[in-house]
């Protein structure tokens, strides 16, 4: 409800989901942000493409950000960027099947393609603010998840993001008649 109508009062569901899993503070710095910066389409394309272009672009941000927190935060900030356990997470997913390697990648890819074709193909003739919402939100939530895809527990919030996508491409198509989509 916070991304689609943009209401404050159901910001505290997210925010309290940091007593789970301190985690999830990042999500919810990206709702917060979101929430302050509106729907932004060209720049988070853009910002997309550059966390695909350049991923290390905000370390030196997010290390600082962890030192200026300091005591716990910092403490997982490094084991979690410490390239000794990066090599070992990076061990464990080559001893995986190639198949399941590649199947991860593809769901990306393909998501991040149907996103964008539901995108301009459909939603366009739709005209609906809650839609335009949930899709400007995917695309800040996937560009700063690209950002930190180095950190090797960090691909969990790619889950989220297709949550996020999947429910915007099934909320489009729930907006027409069967009979009138074509593709």
């Amino acid at each position: 409800r916070v991304v689609e109508t943009r209401d404050i009062r159901f910001l505290i569901i997210p925010i309290s989901s940091i007593l789970f899993h301190f985690s999830f503070i990042f999500p919810n710095v990206l709702l917060i942000a979101y929430f302050l910066l509106g729907n932004r389409n060209k720049a988070f394309t853009i910002l997309l493409v550059i966390s695909f272009l350049i991923p290390e672009l905000f370390w030196p941000q997010i290390q600082s950000f962890a030192e200026f927190i300091g005591g716990t935060i910092e403490t997982k900030f490094n084991i979690y960027t410490d390239p000794e356990y990066g090599e070992t997470v990076a061990a464990t997913r080559q001893n995986a099947r190639w198949f399941m390697n590649v199947a991860g990648w593809g769901i990306f890819y393909y998501t991040m393609f149907m996103l964008f074709f539901v995108r301009y193909r459909f939603e366009r003739s739709l005209k609906n603010i809650r839609l335009s919402n949930l899709f400007s939100f995917s695309l800040l939530f996937i560009s700063s998840v690209n950002f930190v895809r180095y950190i090797p527990s960090m691909g969990r919030f790619r889950t989220i993001f297709y949550l996020f996508a999947l429910s915007y491409i099934i909320a489009v198509f729930s907006q027409f008649r069967s009979d009138k989509i074509s593709l």
